[in-house]
């Protein structure tokens, strides 16, 4: 309680709520990253954003690197190579 009445709660109510919201913030913070509304404030943040999208985007362009490079092999296993061999001939 302050010394000064004009820095005093008005009511014990008004005491209470502070208290309760004091308690919830310390609760928020020992819960860290576990608290869905921390998580979310968290990653509204541009600087959490930006690095989340480009690494988003770069498992996407790689994904799609390896199944385009996938589906060259199995055409030159399943074409070109059979096609290869028939047009070769039995040369043994």
């Amino acid at each position: 309680m302050a010394k000064d009445p004009g820095s005093r709660y008005p009511s014990a109510a008004e005491m209470a709520r502070d208290i309760v919201n004091c308690r919830d913030a310390l609760k928020s913070e020992v819960a860290g990253i576990f608290n869905i509304r921390n998580l979310f404030k968290t990653l509204r943040r541009l600087s959490v954003i930006v690095p989340g999208l480009i690494g988003l985007v770069a498992v996407a362009s790689l994904a799609f690197m390896f199944s385009s490079r996938q589906a060259k092999v199995r055409w030159a296993r399943g074409v070109a190579l059979p096609e290869i061999r028939r047009l070769i001939g039995p040369t043994l």
